[in-house]
């Protein structure tokens, strides 16, 4: 009896040890798939330090949910056509490789404005059945948008509006009717 309990015990950790040593092999090709990326992550430093140029910065989930993972896009002028910019990629994707949206898929692409020192991001009043439910899920859509649009534009602050009104959302953390978001650092992933 105690012979067949060794050979269980060795069959086990052996199957432990094999499936430890493919996890890893796992992270050491989704790091070398992130590097050949023809997007360029940002680096923390560079967020912290610089502002804007005419590089669209957009944040997409790591595929543990987890983070938000910074990366850089094509050269556009105006800070209103980057926050298009940044928008469509979000909305439209894809995610970089090793990457996850944040966005909902049947959510539609809000209108951007920018008025005053404030981008305004407007929803279909329809998108709220969409809205993303649960704190974590929240989170990375809302702070996916105010992320990159701060970041890209050099604009403090992100408003959402629902049909043109600042209205509740049903079941958010959040009070959209009165709330204006800024940078969230805690949530960006470091490297």
């Amino acid at each position: 009896m105690r012979k067949l309990f060794f050979i269980v015990f060795v069959i086990l950790l052996v199957l432990a040890l094999v499936v430890g040593s493919g996890c890893t092999s796992k992270k050491e090709n989704s790091k070398v798939e992130e590097k050949t990326s023809t997007k360029k992550p940002a680096t923390q430093s560079e967020e912290t330090t610089e502002k804007p140029k005419n590089t669209v910065t957009v944040y997409f989930a790591d595929k543990e949910a987890m983070y938000l993972w910074p990366f850089e896009y094509d050269d556009i002028d105006s800070k209103e056509e980057r926050a298009k910019k940044v928008i469509e990629i979000l909305f439209k994707g894809p995610a970089p490789s090793g990457y996850m949206m944040t966005v909902p898929e049947n959510m539609s692409i809000p209108k951007v404005n920018v008025e005053d020192d404030v981008i305004v991001v407007d929803f279909l009043k329809s998108d709220i059945d969409y809205y993303p439910k649960g704190s974590t899920g929240e989170n990375l859509f809302i702070y996916s948008i105010v992320n990159s649009l701060t970041m890209t534009t050099g604009i403090d602050k992100v408003k959402f509006t629902f049909g043109g009104e600042s209205i509740p959302v049903p079941g958010s953390n959040y009070d959209f009717s009165k709330q204006e978001f800024e940078f969230n650092f805690d949530i960006v992933g470091k490297k």
